[in-house]
């Protein structure tokens, strides 16, 4: 839901189009934050959640900087509404390529709650 709010954006022609798509891209926003910190103290050890915390977030940081620099490169050889439009297709495509790989079966495990089929690490 989070492209969706990203495409309204891009191919928005008014402020309130803009608005609304704002408005559900940071509603979704929250919903995933929320499920992703979730996941994140269900999967990750005590004992290693502040290294990993680091480390994704320096990975983080550095996909933010060449995701900016991306799109303003891009932004300068094209029409920004075309480069916007383009990488929300591409996010889109991404979200469902994760979704896929999250519904296989075998990962199964890393959503369940019971404590004996947690993953050992």
């Amino acid at each position: 839901m989070v492209a969706i709010g990203y495409l309204i954006y891009a191919l928005s022609d008014s402020f309130v189009a803009v608005a609304i798509g704002f408005t559900i891209l940071g509603f979704f926003n929250a919903f995933s934050n929320t499920g992703f910190s979730t996941f994140y103290q269900n999967n990750v050890p005590i004992h290693l959640m502040g290294r990993m915390t680091s480390v994704i977030g320096v990975i983080q940081s550095g996909a933010q900087i060449v995701f900016l620099l991306l799109i303003g490169v891009l932004g300068d050889i094209f029409p920004l509404r075309y480069t916007v439009v383009i990488l929300v297709g591409l996010n889109m495509f991404l979200s469902v390529f994760i979704a896929i790989l999250v519904a296989k079966p075998g990962k199964q495990v890393y959503f369940s709650e019971g404590k004996e089929e947690t993953v050992d690490y």
